[in-house]
């Protein structure tokens, strides 16, 4: 009588629409996050060639280490990147891009004092 129970169950119930069955539905989030990331004819690319490495931010949010991270597409206007490492200070730069045009945000870490915070604990 079990099989019977499951023959119903799985195959006549259905048809009969007493039984439906759904798969869960997720939310779609996207990968990123952020007005300022476009892809499209408005975009502009901006480049990165940071040594050793640095956060990349821009408009305050993260968008990857660079490097691996090499370039960004951005929609035209204003922006601020910011390149973090946890031995050296902030590096800012506030960039105005135009449509069609590259920028490359260029930045060695090395040249520069460590950050207060690193040298107390001896870097």
């Amino acid at each position: 009588m079990k099989a019977s129970l499951w023959f119903v169950i799985l195959f006549i119930a259905p048809m009969l629409g007493v039984v439906r069955a759904q798969a869960p539905t997720l939310p779609v989030k996207p990968a990123i996050e952020s007005a300022s990331l476009e892809r499209g004819p408005q975009s502009v690319r901006v480049n990165f060639a940071i040594r050793p490495w640095g956060d990349v931010f821009v408009d305050g949010k993260p968008y990857g280490i660079s490097p691996p991270l090499r370039s960004l597409p951005l929609t035209a206007g204003k922006h601020t990147i910011t390149i973090k490492n946890s031995t050296y200070d902030s590096h800012v730069e506030s960039i105005d891009l135009k449509q069609g045009e590259q920028a490359t945000i260029r930045h060695i870490f090395a040249d520069e004092k460590p950050s207060a915070a690193a040298a107390s604990k001896g870097h």
